[in-house]
């Protein structure tokens, strides 16, 4: 039989549960006691269910699940440790522990329903209810930063791993973050919200702050802070990162085209401008415009465009502002850089507006997928257009730089 399992924290499809959190103050060797309710929800048929005292830890997300220490257990116990549940019948489970001493108490309690019939098919549901006993008086929110990375691989993000350094929870975890560049000036700064999940002892969690601005290629320095939740800061880190060229990256944005309607989508620094007119798709869609992942992204500059299969029906304009590390890669001359796709491999340029006075280059195109600022070879056509230059032809070679 294959059996599929649900861990959640909350009543679910086929339980109902009340009392599905125990937290509180204990006393060393006075009892406590707590009880949980649990019946099949509206629509479910009789079922068999085991009740367990498992671990406890946060998950990388901050989410609770049952590994880990289990400091509660030796003094935990669950009383019936089997259930038969019916439709319509309540059925309660109760909780008691006696503290051995003083200290912070944490265990999960799993009601995990057990799989039914012969069939080649079953599903289990597991309910856990998180146990966070602490003895009286104040203790400090204490945890660690272990690590900072800016992750580009895909839409760039800080991450921060944390670990609870302490003995007792709590809630209202935050993270915040900036990038400077090699020259000092801050290019973004963000923070994630304060977690709703507790942190629990010795778990290592991760804050991922999107990062919604380009990444200049080179060296950066990355600066990041926790904070605990009355908002005091628990620790703080600043670490170093090289950037390879073409790491200028950014968190993917949408815009819902409808076919009676021009539509505008912008990366959020608002180097690329994707304009799209009406009639571009016959029914509604949502475009997307996000950053491109591959090897040998020919300048320093490339960008996603997806959404949509197949083509366009009229061709958007694509708007791009140029780097300083794209122009450099065309030695300095802006008449050199156009926009390419990419298809089966290869960069294919095509025509392309430059405009050196705003440091744009311009293309029309039907085509989602891979784009990039690409570098022109040698004997290229340029006339003028509207106060730049225009690339024209569609055979030229590209020159590549690979990483």
């Amino acid at each position: 039989m294959l059996i599929i399992l649900f861990l959640l924290l909350a009543p679910v499809a086929a339980l109902r549960v009340t009392g599905a959190k125990w937290e509180g103050e204990v006393s060393p060797g006075v009892p406590a006691a707590h009880t949980i309710v649990v019946e099949p929800s509206p629509g479910e048929g009789e079922m068999d269910a085991v009740v367990e005292v498992l671990g406890f830890a946060n998950a990388p997300d901050l989410s609770y699940v049952a590994t880990g220490p289990c400091s509660a257990c030796s003094s935990l116990s669950v009383s019936p440790t089997s259930l038969h549940l019916v439709p319509g019948e309540r059925a309660t489970v109760r909780a008691t522990f006696t503290p051995p001493s003083s200290g912070c108490f944490y265990a999960l309690i799993s009601i995990r329903t057990l799989p039914a019939g012969e069939g080649a098919m079953g599903v289990v549901t597991a309910v856990q209810v998180p146990v966070m006993l602490t003895s009286p008086g104040a203790v400090a929110e204490t945890a660690r930063i272990d690590s900072v990375d800016l992750v580009t691989d895909g839409a760039p993000a800080v991450e921060i791993w944390v670990t609870h350094t302490g003995d007792r929870h709590f809630y209202g975890l935050s993270g915040a973050a900036e990038v400077r560049d090699a020259g000092g000036p801050v290019i973004w700064s963000g923070a994630v919200d304060p977690a709703a999940h507790a942190l629990v002892p010795g778990s290592s969690v991760r804050l991922s702050i999107p990062v919604e601005a380009a990444l200049p290629s080179g060296t950066c320095r990355v600066a990041a802070r926790i904070s605990g939740g009355d908002g005091t800061v628990l620790d703080e880190r600043s670490v170093e990162v090289a950037l390879d060229e073409g790491a200028a990256a950014f968190p993917e944005v949408s815009v819902d085209l409808d076919p009676s309607r021009a539509s505008v989508l912008s990366s959020p620094d608002g180097r690329i401008t994707l304009r799209i007119p009406a009639g571009a798709v016959f029914s509604r869609a949502r475009l997307t415009l996000g950053p491109c992942s591959v090897d040998d992204i020919p300048a320093a500059t490339a960008f996603a465009i997806a959404g949509i299969p197949g083509r366009l029906n009229a061709p958007m304009t694509i708007e791009v502002a140029y780097s300083p590390e794209d122009l450099a890669s065309a030695g300095g001359d802006p008449g050199r850089l156009c926009l390419a796709y990419r298809e089966d491999g290869a960069w294919v340029p095509v025509g392309t507006a430059c405009d050196p006075a705003r440091g744009v280059l311009t293309a029309s195109s039907d085509r989602p997928g891979c784009w990039a600022v690409a570098v022109g070879g040698g004997g290229l056509p340029l006339v003028p257009v509207l106060g730049g230059i225009a690339l024209l032809g569609g055979g030229y070679a590209l020159l590549r730089r690979r990483r």
